[in-house]
């Protein structure tokens, strides 16, 4: 009688040890914690490629995007105003400007104009984000699905408007940012494959 009382109570121990490692296994991520994953990931990134589905004030648009960060970027416009065009900004080879081309036809373009200022075509988009949202605190919206892929909802509320931002809750990769006037869907995203950014 003793002996089956001791294995129910190590019994009853065990279950209780394992419905507290479920709980907590199960628990819900905090949002500093989600972020803080979605920067370590950045941080691995020595150079990216991806692709960008955009939409706001210059319409609907698909890019190729090749970077190596700070400064070596390939944007290619797939889809919208000028599709076709490759857009080149590499300052230790053109200087302080946008090289661009569209089948024959090439221009330069200044870093101040507007179709490039203050874009992904001069500064790493994930920068960009990081940028954006620096300084403020993050909130979990919820959890959506971006082109499949089930994502972590988070939200920062900055000087300048709510961002949310989408994380993939497998590899911390930011499919999504949405800023107050636009919105970017990022997929087919690789990492550490050494891109050429050029013509």
């Amino acid at each position: 009688m003793k002996k089956f009382g001791l294995s129910f109570f190590a019994l009853a121990i065990g279950i209780g040890i394992l419905a507290m490692t479920a709980t907590s296994a199960s628990a819900a991520p905090t949002p500093e914690s989600i972020w803080k994953k979605a920067e370590q990931r950045l941080r691995t990134m020595k150079d990216y490629t991806l692709n960008i589905d955009y939409e706001g004030p210059k319409g609907t648009m698909q890019y190729n995007y090749y970077c190596v960060p700070p400064d070596a970027i390939k944007t290619v416009i797939v889809k919208g105003d000028n599709a076709g065009a490759i857009l080149i900004y590499r300052p230790s080879e053109f200087g302080h400007a946008v090289k661009a081309r569209k089948g024959i036809l090439g221009k330069s373009m200044a870093l101040d104009d507007p179709k490039v200022a203050n874009s992904p075509v001069i500064t790493p988009v994930y920068t960009m984000v990081q940028n954006a949202i620096k300084g403020s605190t993050a909130t979990l919206k919820g959890e959506d699905t971006v082109y499949g892929h089930a994502v972590y909802v988070l939200t920062f509320n900055t000087s300048a408007g709510t961002h949310e931002v989408a994380v993939d809750k497998a590899t911390y990769d930011i499919l999504r940012w949405k800023n107050p006037t636009e919105t970017r869907v990022f997929y087919d995203i690789q990492v550490n494959t050494n891109p050429r950014i050029n013509f």
